[in-house]
């Protein structure tokens, strides 16, 4: 089996984790003041809106265009032609090409506009929901239900490790050049297992890096940026570890796997 004991995530898991915050209304509002503040927006809006069941829009008309308009549903003012779509669908149907998605949740704010830079993550987050499901899939013991599924997770590009080695952050091929870096581990005080620590997205490397710095402090520690190919050898190769835990400080709950994981990833 592939699968170890879940490991808890209570220790670690802060309020203002996405499924905490309730109402997507809440969370575009906010985004929308940091954005007139001229602050950047929060990587975990866009788990938020990937999980959001009802938006209103037309998708398939903004190819002419450089950007489009969402609303959620029960907005008044929008048109009554639009279609109505999950999160998952919307990020799956954007052109890859859209400049501008303005999202109108309240009549009388202004719509949050995301550029082109954040539509991008948005539709990175559809993988990354993906990945998480596979991954917990794993966890559980169950069919996978995708062709090719460990083909997925080796080719999945937005894994994040944290290392030894001074502050700031890397990619795949720097961090390679850089090698060894060893994979930080997940604090595990119940059973006192090897886990190293990785992350299916920016916001769940965030939470842990909160963590750390409410418990331990993060000194010291280098995010580096991994394809699952990538992460999957690291993991493999690395001395003295029992497995991996997948996103410890949340979002969701932690997905603890044991070190032959790896072997399964690559080798199929």
């Amino acid at each position: 089996s592939t699968a170890v004991q879940r490991m808890s995530g209570d220790d670690f898991a802060e309020p203002d984790a996405p499924e905490q915050l309730g109402a997507v209304e809440e969370w575009l509002r906010r985004c929308s003041d940091a954005q007139h503040r001229e602050e950047p927006i929060p990587r975990q809006l866009f788990r938020r809106l990937i999980r959001h069941e009802r938006f209103l829009c037309s998708p398939y008309s903004w190819s002419d265009n450089v950007d489009g308009d969402v609303y959620l549903d029960g907005v008044a003012g929008a048109p009554e032609e639009l279609s109505l779509m999950n999160g998952l669908q919307l990020a799956h149907a954007i052109p890859a090409d859209l400049q501008r998605l303005r999202i109108h949740f309240d009549k009388t704010s202004p719509p949050l506009a995301l550029d082109a830079s954040d539509v991008e993550a948005l539709q990175t987050f559809l993988k990354v929901t993906v990945v998480e499901a596979l991954l917990e899939r794993l966890f559980q013991g169950q069919e996978l239900e995708v062709s090719e599924p460990f083909a997925m997770l080796r080719s999945f590009e937005h894994f994040y490790i944290l290392c030894d080695g001074g502050q700031g952050q890397l990619d795949g091929e720097e961090a390679a050049a850089k090698s060894p870096l060893r994979l930080a581990l997940a604090p595990d005080p119940e059973h006192g297992r090897a886990l190293a620590a990785a992350f299916t997205a920016q916001d769940a490397l965030q939470l842990f890096v909160m963590a750390c710095n409410h418990t331990r402090g993060s000194d010291g520690l280098v995010s580096v940026r991994l394809s699952g190919l990538e992460l999957f050898d690291r993991l493999r190769t690395q001395d003295g570890l029992d497995g991996v835990v997948f996103n410890p400080a949340g979002p969701g709950t932690p997905i603890a796997l044991a070190k032959s994981v790896a072997d399964a990833v690559l080798d199929c």
